[in-house]
Protein backbone atom coordinates (compact mmCIF):
# COMPACT_ATOMS: atom_id res chain seq x y z
CA UNK A 1 0.00 0.00 0.00
CA UNK A 2 0.87 3.66 -0.73
CA UNK A 3 3.29 5.22 2.25
CA UNK A 4 2.20 8.52 3.57
CA UNK A 5 4.91 10.32 1.29
CA UNK A 6 4.59 8.48 -1.96
CA UNK A 7 1.10 9.27 -2.41
CA UNK A 8 2.18 12.75 -3.01
CA UNK A 9 4.46 11.83 -6.20
CA UNK A 10 1.24 9.05 -7.49
CA UNK A 11 -1.66 11.71 -7.81
CA UNK A 12 -0.78 15.56 -6.63
CA UNK A 13 2.98 16.91 -6.65
CA UNK A 14 5.23 17.92 -9.54
CA UNK A 15 7.39 14.99 -10.84
CA UNK A 16 11.02 14.79 -8.97
CA UNK A 17 10.11 17.34 -6.69
CA UNK A 18 10.59 17.42 -2.84
CA UNK A 19 7.94 16.23 -0.83
CA UNK A 20 4.76 18.54 -0.60
CA UNK A 21 6.22 21.13 -2.66
CA UNK A 22 3.27 21.75 -4.46
CA UNK A 23 1.01 22.96 -1.65
CA UNK A 24 4.20 24.47 -0.32
CA UNK A 25 4.49 26.84 -3.40
CA UNK A 26 0.29 27.31 -3.66
CA UNK A 27 0.47 28.39 -0.43
CA UNK A 28 3.54 31.04 -0.93
CA UNK A 29 2.09 32.37 -4.23
CA UNK A 30 -1.47 32.42 -2.52
CA UNK A 31 0.28 34.79 0.28
CA UNK A 32 2.32 37.14 -2.48
CA UNK A 33 -0.60 37.64 -3.83
CA UNK A 34 -2.97 38.51 -1.23
CA UNK A 35 -0.44 40.84 -0.16
CA UNK A 36 0.02 42.66 -3.54
CA UNK A 37 -3.77 43.12 -3.65
CA UNK A 38 -3.90 44.53 -0.22
CA UNK A 39 -6.09 42.20 0.78
CA UNK A 40 -4.09 41.43 3.87
CA UNK A 41 -0.69 43.25 5.02
CA UNK A 42 2.62 41.69 4.86
CA UNK A 43 3.84 39.38 7.65
CA UNK A 44 7.23 41.48 9.67
CA UNK A 45 7.55 38.04 11.72
CA UNK A 46 10.23 35.66 9.23
CA UNK A 47 9.50 33.17 12.00
CA UNK A 48 5.36 33.42 12.06
CA UNK A 49 5.88 33.44 8.08
CA UNK A 50 7.78 30.05 7.96
CA UNK A 51 5.54 28.77 9.99
CA UNK A 52 2.82 29.64 7.80
CA UNK A 53 4.42 28.26 4.50
CA UNK A 54 5.51 25.23 6.67
CA UNK A 55 3.10 24.49 8.72
CA UNK A 56 3.90 20.59 9.01
CA UNK A 57 0.34 18.97 9.77
CA UNK A 58 -0.77 20.02 6.24
CA UNK A 59 2.30 20.49 4.34
CA UNK A 60 2.55 17.25 2.62
CA UNK A 61 -1.19 16.27 2.08
CA UNK A 62 -2.94 19.81 2.21
CA UNK A 63 -5.65 21.43 2.55
CA UNK A 64 -3.78 24.89 1.13
CA UNK A 65 -4.04 26.80 3.44
CA UNK A 66 -4.85 30.68 2.75
CA UNK A 67 -3.14 33.73 4.79
CA UNK A 68 -6.99 34.81 6.33
CA UNK A 69 -7.37 31.63 8.07
CA UNK A 70 -4.02 30.10 8.99
CA UNK A 71 -1.81 33.10 9.29
CA UNK A 72 -4.72 35.31 10.71
CA UNK A 73 -4.83 32.26 13.27
CA UNK A 74 -0.40 31.90 13.90
CA UNK A 75 -0.64 35.78 15.09
CA UNK A 76 -3.46 34.59 18.11
CA UNK A 77 -1.41 32.48 20.72
CA UNK A 78 -3.41 29.09 20.95
CA UNK A 79 -4.85 28.16 24.26
CA UNK A 80 -4.68 24.48 25.24
CA UNK A 81 -8.22 22.63 24.97
CA UNK A 82 -9.06 19.57 26.03
CA UNK A 83 -12.20 19.80 23.63
CA UNK A 84 -9.91 21.22 20.71
CA UNK A 85 -7.45 17.59 21.51
CA UNK A 86 -10.85 15.29 21.71
CA UNK A 87 -12.05 16.59 18.40
CA UNK A 88 -8.61 16.78 16.65
CA UNK A 89 -8.23 13.29 17.96
CA UNK A 90 -11.59 11.62 16.82
CA UNK A 91 -10.86 13.31 13.46
CA UNK A 92 -7.26 11.44 12.81
CA UNK A 93 -8.54 8.55 13.99
CA UNK A 94 -11.33 8.94 11.14
CA UNK A 95 -8.38 9.65 8.74
CA UNK A 96 -6.85 6.73 9.87
CA UNK A 97 -9.97 4.50 9.29
CA UNK A 98 -10.42 6.00 5.47
CA UNK A 99 -6.53 5.29 4.74
CA UNK A 100 -5.74 2.20 6.62
CA UNK A 101 -9.18 0.30 6.66
CA UNK A 102 -10.54 1.56 3.95
CA UNK A 103 -8.12 2.46 1.07
CA UNK A 104 -5.19 0.15 1.74
CA UNK A 105 -7.78 -2.74 2.07
CA UNK A 106 -9.27 -1.77 -1.18
CA UNK A 107 -5.24 -1.00 -2.97
CA UNK A 108 -4.47 -4.67 -1.83
CA UNK A 109 -7.32 -6.13 -4.20
CA UNK A 110 -7.23 -3.41 -7.19
CA UNK A 111 -3.29 -3.31 -7.50
CA UNK A 112 -3.03 -6.36 -8.95
CA UNK A 113 -5.91 -5.84 -11.36
CA UNK A 114 -3.95 -2.71 -12.66
CA UNK A 115 -0.53 -3.44 -13.10
CA UNK A 116 -1.96 -6.50 -15.40
CA UNK A 117 -4.86 -5.26 -16.62
CA UNK A 118 -4.61 -7.27 -20.06
CA UNK A 119 -5.45 -10.29 -17.84
CA UNK A 120 -8.64 -9.26 -16.72
CA UNK A 121 -12.28 -8.31 -18.72
CA UNK A 122 -15.64 -7.28 -18.41
CA UNK A 123 -17.32 -6.61 -14.58
CA UNK A 124 -13.82 -7.28 -12.89
CA UNK A 125 -12.58 -4.12 -15.11
CA UNK A 126 -15.66 -2.22 -14.69
CA UNK A 127 -15.47 -2.86 -10.54
CA UNK A 128 -11.75 -2.13 -10.41
CA UNK A 129 -12.26 1.23 -11.57
CA UNK A 130 -15.34 2.41 -9.41
CA UNK A 131 -13.29 0.39 -6.06
CA UNK A 132 -10.29 2.75 -7.70
CA UNK A 133 -12.31 5.94 -7.12
CA UNK A 134 -13.47 5.28 -3.76
CA UNK A 135 -9.78 4.04 -3.01
CA UNK A 136 -8.38 7.49 -4.22
CA UNK A 137 -10.88 9.55 -2.14
CA UNK A 138 -10.31 7.26 1.26
CA UNK A 139 -6.50 8.12 0.64
CA UNK A 140 -6.73 11.58 -0.47
CA UNK A 141 -9.23 12.77 2.11
CA UNK A 142 -8.33 10.31 5.13
CA UNK A 143 -4.52 12.13 4.80
CA UNK A 144 -6.06 16.14 4.73
CA UNK A 145 -8.47 14.50 7.76
CA UNK A 146 -5.06 13.81 9.81
CA UNK A 147 -3.73 17.38 8.60
CA UNK A 148 -6.81 18.84 10.42
CA UNK A 149 -6.98 16.69 13.14
CA UNK A 150 -3.25 17.15 13.58
CA UNK A 151 -3.67 21.29 13.22
CA UNK A 152 -7.25 21.47 15.79
CA UNK A 153 -4.82 19.01 18.67
CA UNK A 154 -2.19 22.18 18.00
CA UNK A 155 -5.70 25.16 18.21
CA UNK A 156 -5.34 25.72 14.84
CA UNK A 157 -8.01 25.15 12.65
CA UNK A 158 -7.69 24.18 8.78
CA UNK A 159 -10.03 24.14 5.73
CA UNK A 160 -12.52 21.48 4.70
CA UNK A 161 -10.99 20.11 1.60
CA UNK A 162 -13.42 17.83 1.05
CA UNK A 163 -17.76 18.09 0.86
CA UNK A 164 -18.77 14.35 0.06
CA UNK A 165 -17.85 14.66 -3.65
CA UNK A 166 -19.52 11.59 -4.88
CA UNK A 167 -22.77 12.89 -3.45
CA UNK A 168 -22.63 15.55 -6.58
CA UNK A 169 -25.26 15.34 -8.88
CA UNK A 170 -23.67 16.92 -11.62
CA UNK A 171 -19.61 17.57 -12.73
CA UNK A 172 -19.57 21.24 -11.70
CA UNK A 173 -20.72 20.34 -7.99
CA UNK A 174 -18.59 17.66 -8.51
CA UNK A 175 -15.28 20.20 -8.47
CA UNK A 176 -16.98 22.58 -5.73
CA UNK A 177 -16.70 19.42 -3.10
CA UNK A 178 -13.27 17.77 -4.56
CA UNK A 179 -10.07 19.08 -3.07
CA UNK A 180 -12.02 22.03 -1.85
CA UNK A 181 -8.84 24.16 -1.47
CA UNK A 182 -7.33 23.76 -4.54
CA UNK A 183 -10.46 24.10 -6.51
CA UNK A 184 -10.47 27.76 -4.63
CA UNK A 185 -7.09 28.47 -5.03
CA UNK A 186 -7.25 28.29 -8.89
CA UNK A 187 -11.03 29.96 -8.94
CA UNK A 188 -9.60 32.74 -6.56
CA UNK A 189 -5.93 33.34 -8.16
CA UNK A 190 -6.27 32.51 -11.88
CA UNK A 191 -9.86 31.99 -13.06
CA UNK A 192 -11.65 35.53 -11.86
CA UNK A 193 -8.43 37.81 -12.61
CA UNK A 194 -8.91 35.85 -16.17
CA UNK A 195 -12.47 37.63 -16.15
CA UNK A 196 -14.03 35.13 -15.08
CA UNK A 197 -17.84 34.38 -16.27
CA UNK A 198 -18.11 38.54 -16.61
CA UNK A 199 -16.74 38.37 -20.42
CA UNK A 200 -18.99 36.35 -22.09
CA UNK A 201 -19.48 32.60 -22.35
CA UNK A 202 -16.74 31.88 -25.02
CA UNK A 203 -14.42 33.68 -22.45
CA UNK A 204 -15.72 31.83 -19.36
CA UNK A 205 -15.24 28.51 -21.72
CA UNK A 206 -11.63 29.42 -22.72
CA UNK A 207 -10.99 30.75 -18.91
CA UNK A 208 -12.61 27.29 -17.40
CA UNK A 209 -10.42 24.87 -20.19
CA UNK A 210 -6.88 27.22 -19.37
CA UNK A 211 -7.76 26.69 -15.31
CA UNK A 212 -7.91 23.29 -15.88
CA UNK A 213 -4.96 22.20 -17.53
CA UNK A 214 -2.94 24.54 -15.20
CA UNK A 215 -4.59 21.85 -12.62
CA UNK A 216 -3.76 18.63 -14.24
CA UNK A 217 0.29 19.95 -14.90
CA UNK A 218 -0.22 20.94 -10.86
CA UNK A 219 -0.34 17.42 -10.51
CA UNK A 220 1.77 16.09 -12.43
CA UNK A 221 4.51 17.28 -14.91
CA UNK A 222 3.75 14.90 -18.03
CA UNK A 223 1.57 15.40 -20.71
CA UNK A 224 -0.99 12.71 -19.01
CA UNK A 225 -2.06 15.10 -16.56
CA UNK A 226 -2.29 17.89 -18.55
CA UNK A 227 -4.83 15.67 -21.12
CA UNK A 228 -6.50 14.59 -17.58
CA UNK A 229 -7.17 18.41 -16.54
CA UNK A 230 -8.21 19.21 -20.01
CA UNK A 231 -10.68 16.21 -20.13
CA UNK A 232 -11.96 17.84 -16.60
CA UNK A 233 -11.96 21.28 -17.72
CA UNK A 234 -13.77 20.07 -21.15
CA UNK A 235 -16.63 17.86 -18.86
CA UNK A 236 -17.21 21.29 -17.28
CA UNK A 237 -17.96 23.21 -20.72
CA UNK A 238 -19.86 20.50 -21.96
CA UNK A 239 -22.21 20.16 -19.25
CA UNK A 240 -22.67 24.03 -19.17
CA UNK A 241 -23.34 24.06 -22.80
CA UNK A 242 -26.24 21.22 -22.66
CA UNK A 243 -27.69 21.75 -19.66
CA UNK A 244 -30.55 23.87 -21.01
CA UNK A 245 -31.04 21.83 -24.01
CA UNK A 246 -31.38 19.04 -21.39
CA UNK A 247 -33.87 20.43 -19.39
CA UNK A 248 -36.23 21.36 -23.31
CA UNK A 249 -35.61 17.80 -24.37
CA UNK A 250 -37.48 16.84 -20.72
CA UNK A 251 -40.37 19.38 -21.11
CA UNK A 252 -40.38 17.91 -25.15
CA UNK A 253 -41.13 14.23 -23.94
CA UNK A 254 -42.63 14.93 -21.15
CA UNK A 255 -40.23 13.46 -19.04
CA UNK A 256 -41.34 13.42 -15.53
CA UNK A 257 -37.85 12.95 -13.89
CA UNK A 258 -39.74 13.74 -10.29
CA UNK A 259 -42.08 9.81 -11.13
CA UNK A 260 -40.97 7.00 -9.37
CA UNK A 261 -40.25 4.95 -12.38
CA UNK A 262 -37.39 7.44 -13.59
CA UNK A 263 -35.82 7.77 -10.01
CA UNK A 264 -35.96 3.41 -9.47
CA UNK A 265 -33.99 3.54 -13.23
CA UNK A 266 -30.91 5.73 -11.66
CA UNK A 267 -30.16 2.55 -9.65
CA UNK A 268 -29.54 1.60 -5.91
CA UNK A 269 -26.56 3.53 -6.07
CA UNK A 270 -27.32 6.65 -7.12
CA UNK A 271 -30.37 6.28 -4.40
CA UNK A 272 -28.13 5.75 -1.44
CA UNK A 273 -25.83 8.54 -2.54
CA UNK A 274 -28.55 10.77 -3.47
CA UNK A 275 -31.05 10.16 -0.76
CA UNK A 276 -30.28 13.12 1.28
CA UNK A 277 -30.41 15.76 2.39
CA UNK A 278 -34.42 15.63 2.45
CA UNK A 279 -35.18 18.32 5.26
CA UNK A 280 -33.72 21.98 3.65
CA UNK A 281 -36.97 23.17 3.99
CA UNK A 282 -37.70 21.75 7.49
CA UNK A 283 -37.60 24.11 10.59
CA UNK A 284 -34.77 22.13 11.59
CA UNK A 285 -32.36 23.11 8.34
CA UNK A 286 -32.86 26.71 9.76
CA UNK A 287 -29.49 25.98 11.65
CA UNK A 288 -27.50 26.09 8.44
CA UNK A 289 -28.55 29.72 8.26
CA UNK A 290 -27.77 30.33 11.56
CA UNK A 291 -24.62 28.66 11.12
CA UNK A 292 -23.77 30.77 7.85
CA UNK A 293 -24.13 33.76 9.82
CA UNK A 294 -22.38 32.95 13.05
CA UNK A 295 -19.39 31.99 11.07
CA UNK A 296 -19.17 35.26 8.99
CA UNK A 297 -19.03 37.75 11.74
CA UNK A 298 -15.51 38.38 12.73
CA UNK A 299 -16.45 41.11 14.85
CA UNK A 300 -17.31 40.44 18.87
CA UNK A 301 -21.24 38.80 18.63
CA UNK A 302 -24.19 38.12 21.26
CA UNK A 303 -24.86 34.36 20.67
CA UNK A 304 -28.37 33.30 22.24
CA UNK A 305 -28.23 29.60 22.95
CA UNK A 306 -30.99 27.16 23.97
CA UNK A 307 -34.25 25.09 23.34
CA UNK A 308 -37.35 26.90 20.79
CA UNK A 309 -38.30 29.49 23.95
CA UNK A 310 -35.75 31.57 21.65
CA UNK A 311 -36.74 30.59 18.30
CA UNK A 312 -40.49 31.50 19.33
CA UNK A 313 -39.66 34.10 21.58
CA UNK A 314 -36.97 36.62 20.88
CA UNK A 315 -36.89 39.83 18.57
CA UNK A 316 -33.12 39.92 18.12
CA UNK A 317 -32.93 43.30 16.13
CA UNK A 318 -34.01 44.40 19.40
CA UNK A 319 -31.03 43.38 21.51
CA UNK A 320 -28.77 44.03 18.33
CA UNK A 321 -29.66 47.76 18.72
CA UNK A 322 -29.44 48.06 22.41
CA UNK A 323 -25.56 46.94 22.69
CA UNK A 324 -24.57 47.57 18.93
CA UNK A 325 -23.32 44.08 18.46
CA UNK A 326 -24.44 41.40 15.87
CA UNK A 327 -27.00 38.93 17.19
CA UNK A 328 -27.56 35.71 16.58
CA UNK A 329 -30.12 33.30 17.74
CA UNK A 330 -29.11 29.59 17.73
CA UNK A 331 -32.68 28.84 19.18
CA UNK A 332 -34.28 25.06 18.01
CA UNK A 333 -36.28 22.73 18.70
CA UNK A 334 -35.61 21.55 22.18
CA UNK A 335 -35.78 17.57 21.26
CA UNK A 336 -32.07 18.09 20.69
CA UNK A 337 -31.53 18.26 24.24
CA UNK A 338 -29.32 20.74 25.66
CA UNK A 339 -25.90 18.86 24.64
CA UNK A 340 -26.40 20.09 21.37
CA UNK A 341 -27.48 23.41 22.17
CA UNK A 342 -24.26 24.18 24.43
CA UNK A 343 -22.12 22.57 21.24
CA UNK A 344 -23.61 25.46 18.44
CA UNK A 345 -21.62 28.12 21.11
CA UNK A 346 -18.14 25.91 19.37
CA UNK A 347 -19.25 27.85 15.69
CA UNK A 348 -16.56 31.06 15.33
CA UNK A 349 -15.70 31.67 18.83
CA UNK A 350 -14.24 35.38 18.94
CA UNK A 351 -12.74 37.46 21.36
CA UNK A 352 -15.48 39.97 23.15
CA UNK A 353 -18.28 37.00 22.23
CA UNK A 354 -21.33 37.11 24.45
CA UNK A 355 -22.75 33.72 24.72
CA UNK A 356 -25.99 34.03 26.54
CA UNK A 357 -27.68 30.16 27.26
CA UNK A 358 -31.59 30.23 28.34
CA UNK A 359 -32.54 26.51 28.96
CA UNK A 360 -35.48 25.90 30.44
CA UNK A 361 -33.83 22.75 32.97
CA UNK A 362 -30.78 22.33 33.58
CA UNK A 363 -31.14 18.22 34.40
CA UNK A 364 -30.56 15.53 31.56
CA UNK A 365 -28.47 12.33 30.88
CA UNK A 366 -25.67 14.28 28.77
CA UNK A 367 -26.60 13.07 25.67
CA UNK A 368 -28.75 14.04 22.63
CA UNK A 369 -32.17 13.34 23.35
CA UNK A 370 -33.70 12.90 19.84
CA UNK A 371 -30.99 10.84 17.68
CA UNK A 372 -33.59 11.15 14.77
CA UNK A 373 -34.27 15.00 14.85
CA UNK A 374 -30.22 15.22 15.41
CA UNK A 375 -30.42 13.39 11.81
CA UNK A 376 -32.96 15.58 10.08
CA UNK A 377 -31.10 18.57 11.40
CA UNK A 378 -27.41 18.06 10.48
CA UNK A 379 -28.26 15.86 7.46
CA UNK A 380 -24.98 15.24 5.34
CA UNK A 381 -24.41 19.24 6.01
CA UNK A 382 -20.48 18.01 7.11
CA UNK A 383 -19.85 21.25 8.60
CA UNK A 384 -22.14 20.92 10.99
CA UNK A 385 -21.04 17.58 12.29
CA UNK A 386 -18.64 19.59 14.19
CA UNK A 387 -21.32 19.93 16.77
CA UNK A 388 -20.94 16.68 17.52
CA UNK A 389 -19.15 14.95 20.21
CA UNK A 390 -17.11 12.08 19.32
CA UNK A 391 -19.63 9.81 21.88
CA UNK A 392 -22.44 11.06 20.19
CA UNK A 393 -21.00 9.66 16.50
CA UNK A 394 -22.39 5.55 17.60
CA UNK A 395 -25.87 6.36 18.76
CA UNK A 396 -26.16 8.70 15.56
CA UNK A 397 -24.98 6.16 13.08
CA UNK A 398 -26.95 3.39 15.32
CA UNK A 399 -30.30 5.96 14.24
CA UNK A 400 -29.15 6.47 10.91
CA UNK A 401 -31.43 3.49 9.45
CA UNK A 402 -34.25 5.14 10.46
CA UNK A 403 -33.31 8.43 9.39
CA UNK A 404 -32.89 6.92 5.50
CA UNK A 405 -35.66 5.05 5.34
CA UNK A 406 -37.56 8.62 6.30
CA UNK A 407 -35.65 9.91 3.75
CA UNK A 408 -36.47 7.17 1.03
CA UNK A 409 -40.19 7.99 1.99
CA UNK A 410 -39.84 11.61 1.18
CA UNK A 411 -37.66 11.14 -2.00
CA UNK A 412 -40.17 8.97 -3.68
CA UNK A 413 -43.09 10.56 -2.81
CA UNK A 414 -41.26 13.73 -4.17
CA UNK A 415 -42.05 15.71 -0.89
CA UNK A 416 -38.65 16.06 0.58
CA UNK A 417 -37.13 19.49 1.03
CA UNK A 418 -40.51 21.52 0.22
CA UNK A 419 -41.19 24.57 2.02
CA UNK A 420 -44.65 23.80 4.41
CA UNK A 421 -45.32 27.01 4.81
CA UNK A 422 -46.10 28.68 8.36
CA UNK A 423 -43.95 28.96 11.42
CA UNK A 424 -42.48 25.50 11.51
CA UNK A 425 -40.39 25.85 8.33
CA UNK A 426 -37.17 27.35 7.66
CA UNK A 427 -38.62 30.00 5.67
CA UNK A 428 -40.09 30.95 9.08
CA UNK A 429 -36.54 32.33 10.36
CA UNK A 430 -35.52 35.78 9.67
CA UNK A 431 -32.10 37.18 9.22
CA UNK A 432 -30.98 36.98 12.88
CA UNK A 433 -32.49 33.38 13.69
CA UNK A 434 -35.64 34.61 15.17
CA UNK A 435 -39.14 32.94 13.97
CA UNK A 436 -41.77 35.69 12.69
CA UNK A 437 -45.22 35.76 12.60
CA UNK A 438 -48.38 37.78 13.19
CA UNK A 439 -49.79 36.64 16.41
CA UNK A 440 -50.55 37.97 19.56
CA UNK A 441 -53.63 34.97 20.54
CA UNK A 442 -52.83 32.23 22.88
CA UNK A 443 -53.70 28.48 20.85
CA UNK A 444 -52.24 26.35 24.03
CA UNK A 445 -54.26 25.35 27.01
CA UNK A 446 -52.26 25.51 30.33
CA UNK A 447 -55.70 24.51 32.51
CA UNK A 448 -53.45 21.13 33.14
CA UNK A 449 -49.52 22.94 33.06
CA UNK A 450 -47.44 22.80 35.71
CA UNK A 451 -44.90 25.34 35.87
CA UNK A 452 -42.35 23.55 38.04
CA UNK A 453 -38.85 24.46 39.29
CA UNK A 454 -36.39 23.32 36.96
CA UNK A 455 -33.92 20.56 38.53
CA UNK A 456 -29.70 21.15 38.08
CA UNK A 457 -28.12 18.02 37.58
CA UNK A 458 -24.20 17.66 38.69
CA UNK A 459 -23.46 17.13 34.82
CA UNK A 460 -24.83 19.56 33.42
CA UNK A 461 -23.17 21.94 35.82
CA UNK A 462 -19.73 20.02 35.46
CA UNK A 463 -20.64 20.85 31.09
CA UNK A 464 -21.54 24.10 31.16
CA UNK A 465 -18.45 24.93 33.72
CA UNK A 466 -16.12 22.93 31.29
CA UNK A 467 -17.72 25.89 28.20
CA UNK A 468 -17.42 28.83 30.04
CA UNK A 469 -13.74 27.86 30.69
CA UNK A 470 -13.56 27.43 27.10
CA UNK A 471 -15.28 30.44 26.20
CA UNK A 472 -12.69 32.55 28.46
CA UNK A 473 -9.89 31.09 27.33
CA UNK A 474 -11.37 32.69 23.71
CA UNK A 475 -11.93 35.67 25.26
CA UNK A 476 -15.59 35.43 25.18
CA UNK A 477 -18.37 35.41 28.17
CA UNK A 478 -20.86 32.80 28.59
CA UNK A 479 -24.25 34.05 31.01
CA UNK A 480 -27.05 32.39 32.18
CA UNK A 481 -30.90 34.11 31.49
CA UNK A 482 -34.07 33.44 32.16
CA UNK A 483 -36.95 31.64 30.03
CA UNK A 484 -40.36 31.98 29.71
CA UNK A 485 -42.74 30.84 32.48
CA UNK A 486 -46.65 30.88 31.91
CA UNK A 487 -48.04 31.78 35.32
CA UNK A 488 -50.47 28.68 35.95
CA UNK A 489 -52.82 28.30 38.71
CA UNK A 490 -50.19 25.23 39.41
CA UNK A 491 -46.83 26.45 39.31
CA UNK A 492 -43.82 27.19 41.72
CA UNK A 493 -43.98 29.96 43.83
CA UNK A 494 -41.89 32.35 43.33
CA UNK A 495 -39.45 32.03 46.37
CA UNK A 496 -39.11 28.57 45.17
CA UNK A 497 -37.72 30.33 41.90
CA UNK A 498 -35.57 32.45 43.72
CA UNK A 499 -34.03 29.74 45.36
CA UNK A 500 -33.22 27.88 42.50
CA UNK A 501 -32.00 30.98 40.46
CA UNK A 502 -29.74 31.14 43.85
CA UNK A 503 -28.66 27.77 43.69
CA UNK A 504 -27.84 28.00 40.04
CA UNK A 505 -25.45 31.08 40.92
CA UNK A 506 -23.77 29.12 43.61
CA UNK A 507 -23.14 25.95 41.41
CA UNK A 508 -22.14 27.81 37.64
CA UNK A 509 -19.09 29.68 37.49
CA UNK A 510 -21.16 31.75 34.86
CA UNK A 511 -22.65 34.36 35.89
CA UNK A 512 -26.21 34.16 35.90
CA UNK A 513 -27.94 37.63 34.82
CA UNK A 514 -31.77 37.07 35.67
CA UNK A 515 -34.27 36.89 38.40
CA UNK A 516 -36.36 34.00 37.10
CA UNK A 517 -39.81 35.54 38.70
CA UNK A 518 -39.42 38.28 36.39
CA UNK A 519 -39.80 36.03 33.61
CA UNK A 520 -42.83 34.65 34.63
CA UNK A 521 -45.96 35.84 31.91
CA UNK A 522 -49.37 35.42 32.03
CA UNK A 523 -51.17 32.77 30.10
CA UNK A 524 -52.08 35.10 27.27
CA UNK A 525 -48.59 36.02 25.89
CA UNK A 526 -47.85 32.63 24.60
CA UNK A 527 -48.31 30.92 21.34
CA UNK A 528 -48.90 27.57 20.79
CA UNK A 529 -46.87 25.81 23.48
CA UNK A 530 -45.60 26.33 27.46
CA UNK A 531 -42.53 27.86 26.04
CA UNK A 532 -43.75 29.38 23.00
CA UNK A 533 -44.59 33.25 23.17
CA UNK A 534 -46.68 35.37 21.48
CA UNK A 535 -45.96 38.57 19.61
CA UNK A 536 -46.79 40.50 23.21
CA UNK A 537 -44.83 37.93 25.34
CA UNK A 538 -41.97 38.34 23.08
CA UNK A 539 -42.05 41.69 23.25
CA UNK A 540 -41.58 41.65 26.89
CA UNK A 541 -38.93 39.23 27.51
CA UNK A 542 -36.65 40.65 25.00
CA UNK A 543 -36.65 44.14 26.60
CA UNK A 544 -36.21 42.09 30.27
CA UNK A 545 -33.25 40.22 28.81
CA UNK A 546 -31.44 43.68 27.51
CA UNK A 547 -32.57 44.96 31.05
CA UNK A 548 -30.14 41.84 32.62
CA UNK A 549 -27.46 42.35 29.89
CA UNK A 550 -27.08 46.23 31.02
CA UNK A 551 -26.75 45.41 34.74
CA UNK A 552 -24.67 43.07 34.18
CA UNK A 553 -22.54 44.95 31.96
CA UNK A 554 -22.37 48.22 34.12
CA UNK A 555 -21.94 45.74 37.37
CA UNK A 556 -18.85 44.32 35.31
CA UNK A 557 -17.38 47.63 34.47
CA UNK A 558 -17.58 49.60 37.91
Amino acid sequence: SDSWYSYQFRYCSVNNSGVGISFYTFQALGYTIDVYRGDIDAEKNILKYALFVSFFPQLVAGPIERSNNLLKQINVPAMFCIENVRYGLFTIGYGLLLKLVIADRIATVIDPILEDYDSYHGMVIVMCILLFAFQIYCDFHGYTQIAIGSAKVLGYNLQENFNAPYLAVNVKEFWRRWHISLTTWFTDYIYIPLGGNRKGKVRKYVNTLFVFLCSGLWHGASWAYVIWGGLNGLYLVIYDLIKPYAVKINQYLKINTKSFGWKVSGGVIFFLLNISPQYLENYQASLLDKADRSESIDEPKIVLLGNSNLAFGIESEKIEEAFHMPVVNMGLHGGLGNVFHERMALLNVNAGDIYIICHSSYADDDKISNLGLAWITIENHWNLWKILRSEDIIPMWEKYPVYLKRCFSLWVTGSGNKDAGGVYSRSAFNEYGDIEWEDNGCEYDFSEYQSIVPDISDNVVERLNALNDYLNSKGATLLLAGYPIADTDCRSSDDEFINFGNKLKEKMDAPVISNYIDYIYPCDYFFDAELHLNNVGKEVRTNQLIKDLKKFIKEKSD
